[in-house]
């Protein structure tokens, strides 16, 4: 039974919620995808999931099959934001469409708010920033599926909810700018009310420039922790006070929706030689793909301080080999955006060609961390999520016909 015979299936199983190419709910999912790597793709059709029972429902109808023969046919499970285009959309196959699941909602006490899949960032914080709240990431019920979850990926199951604890957040000083970094996240004082992230980005005109997007959630005005930033001659200066959502929006800006994508991760130890040999590594790259239409192509660092790390020991643990005995890390970002098909294979090649060098130099150094954000895990605890996905997902389903991300074996 191939896709075609499950899609008709699936549109006994849940009327009115499975859609093939033609129909416009069909056509406003496939539109919607923020690379248009995943806009390409078609399935044989969407199924959109308003509720944890039609997951239910896609799961059984899916993991039908005879005894003894393989699963017939691939699924692709997606919401909204950023998501990765090889795990998120499936040609000839079904996609599940989980972005109405897009529900907010805040309990009595203020301090737990209850967020639908489909929900973006931004939507969350324009909902908490109108009751003067911000937000912090159950421990008590499947506690183990609760830590495999973080950082799993696609592997033990599909997130239909996820309950965020809340604290009091008033508006926050933020300012985008040029340069220093490393002092900042190696401050053995770290601010855990302070966060920055550097970018140096590059296009097809080899116009260049370095930016540091940093905020402070205390409406504080030019908060000492950030001085040395501000003390910077800077291009362009947007420092001012203002609430997460409005935050959000003006950082998702500079990565629109509907270009070709491609996004990859590693990560090290911070160190101050590593941080500027990863930026040379970059540089280096900038000429294998500057001749490209279009082209937008960064580099980002982000510090991941102790002050981070350990609140997860606090509920459970992670399975990404994150742990604040090993100091504070730096997590690099690279991406790129361009216009046409004929330079997937370019850019893709250029990208794993400088995360490989990246990680081979940082092994040089002594500084390597296998923490690669969420489509790499730790082989220590693959032992764990095994288990996990044995216990929860019994067939194996997600592993068979979900594409995209690392799969357990």
């Amino acid at each position: 039974m191939r896709s075609g015979s499950k899609c008709k299936l699936l549109s006994i199983a849940l009327p009115a919620k499975v859609f093939g190419p033609g129909n416009t709910a069909y056509k406003a999912s496939i539109a919607s995808y923020w690379a248009q790597q995943g806009i390409k793709s078609q399935p044989r059709c969407v199924v959109s999931a308003l509720k944890v029972s039609d997951i239910s429902t896609i799961h059984r109808v899916i993991s039908s099959r005879k005894a003894g023969n393989d699963f017939p046919c691939k699924l692709a499970i997606r919401s909204v934001g950023h998501g990765v285009y090889g795990s998120s959309n499936e040609g000839d196959g079904i996609t599940v469409d989980i972005s109405a699941m897009n529900s907010i909602s805040v309990n009595d006490a203020r301090n737990l708010t209850s967020i639908g899949p489909g929900a973006k960032c931004e939507d969350v914080y324009l909902k908490l920033d109108t009751i003067g709240l911000g937000v912090l990431a159950s421990v008590e019920q499947h506690s183990d599926l609760f830590v495999a979850l973080r950082g799993g990926s696609n592997n033990c199951g599909v997130i239909t909810r996820v309950d965020i604890r809340t604290f009091e957040q008033g508006e926050i000083w933020a300012k985008q700018h040029l340069n220093v970094f490393y002092n900042f996240i190696a401050n053995p004082k770290y601010d855990p009310y302070a966060f920055v992230i550097q970018s140096f980005g590059v296009n097809n005109d080899l116009e260049a420039a370095v930016r540091n997007s940093y905020a402070y959630t205390k409406p504080e005005t030019s908060p000492s922790v950030i001085q040395e930033l501000s003390d910077i001659d800077s291009l362009f200066d947007t420092t001012r006070t203002l609430n997460l959502a409005n935050f959000t929006i003006e950082m998702a800006s500079s990565s629109p929706p509907g270009l070709r994508q491609i996004i990859a991760t590693t990560a090290y130890i911070a160190n101050l030689d590593m941080l500027e040999a990863s930026y040379e590594i970059f540089d280096a790259s900038v000429a294998y793909l500057s001749h490209m239409p279009g082209l937008q192509y960064s580099w980002s660092n982000q510090g991941i301080p102790p002050s981070i790390t350990s609140k997860t020991r606090v509920l459970g643990g992670n399975v990404l080999n994150l742990d604040p005995v090993d100091g504070t890390l730096i997590l690099c970002l690279i991406t790129a955006t361009w216009n046409t098909t004929a330079d997937d294979d370019t850019v893709t090649k250029v990208i794993q060609d400088v995360i490989r060098t990246v990680d081979a130099t940082s092994k040089a150094k002594g500084v390597f961390h296998s923490f690669m954000y969420l489509n790499h895990v730790a082989e220590w605890r693959l032992d764990m999520l095994i288990a996990m996905s044995r216990e929860y997902d019994l067939h194996g389903t997600l592993q068979k016909v979900v594409p995209g991300g690392f799969k357990l074996p």
